[in-house]
């Protein structure tokens, strides 16, 4: 089992009561909301060259020809020209002769240190990170993530910082122990809950602060609601050990049908 898989396990555990199947058997719903790099050939080498998500540019994707590895950025100073060349170049010169050689996009970005980063096309200060971009900072075990600094056992998650043993999380700070959150900080222990702050132990909560063992925003207290809470988990593993995924997210939980 390699890392990945001990951490997804792990989080699995501590959020579900349960350890799921293989991490890779749940890549399709992990990043079903959220922009992953994909994966291209370098102009230089034609190795794989991974890049940021072309939604992150119009949805397009960068120009085949021009691009190249991080590593093989070096690429550039083979290229060099004199003042002499260019001392009368035009505009279109410029362009075509001195500007395209070296207008070239770099993947894989790697900043500071950074262990066991497969996949990602930027990430750093890192460790064990797989189809990342942008995770920085102090992130530690981050699977198909995106925009998430100073993160810990991560899973599908994005446009976060400081959160740690989450699944499936977004826009959201400061999250313990959390799955299917929106917009959310300073929670813990919370399930399905969408722009609030200071939750512990809540389920299904929507546009709420400091509840405690709160159910649909109503507070049930510790034992009716660890009741409950213990069904739904129940539920959630059973689906997705069959099924691999769940068609219910914080995105769709509220939607009519």
């Amino acid at each position: 089992m390699d890392e990945f898989e001990k951490s997804f396990a792990q989080t699995t555990k501590i959020l579900l009561g349960a350890e799921l199947g293989s991490f890779y058997d749940y890549s399709k719903w992990l990043s079903e909301h959220v922009f992953l790099p994909y994966c291209a050939k370098s102009k230089k080498s034609g190795k794989e060259v991974w890049l940021a998500p072309s939604r992150d540019f119009l949805g397009k994707k960068f120009d085949a020809a021009r691009i190249v590895s991080m590593e093989e950025g070096e690429i550039n100073k083979e290229n060099s020209y004199s003042y002499e060349d260019i001392k009368d170049a035009d505009l279109n010169s410029f362009r075509t002769k001195f500007c395209e050689p070296i207008a070239l996009y770099l993947g894989n970005f790697r900043y500071k240190t950074h262990q066991n980063a497969l996949k990602s096309s930027g990430t750093g200060d890192c460790v064990n990170v797989y189809m990342g971009e942008d995770v920085y900072h102090g992130a530690r075990n981050i699977g198909f993530c995106k925009s998430m600094l100073y993160c810990e056992n991560i899973f599908g998650c994005r446009e976060g910082t400081n959160c740690k043993y989450c699944i499936n999380c977004y826009g959201s700070t400061y999250l313990t122990r959390c799955f299917e959150m929106d917009s959310c900080t300073k929670c813990s222990d919370s399930y399905f809950c969408h722009n609030c702050e200071n939750l512990e132990n809540c389920l299904f909560c929507f546009n709420s602060k400091g509840l405690h063992y709160a159910i649909a925003n109503i507070e049930v207290g510790k034992e009716k609601y660890m009741e409950i809470k213990k069904k739904i988990l129940t539920e959630i593993s059973q689906k997705l050990e069959k099924n691999k995924k769940l068609d219910i997210s914080i995105f769709n939980i509220g939607a009519r049908k």
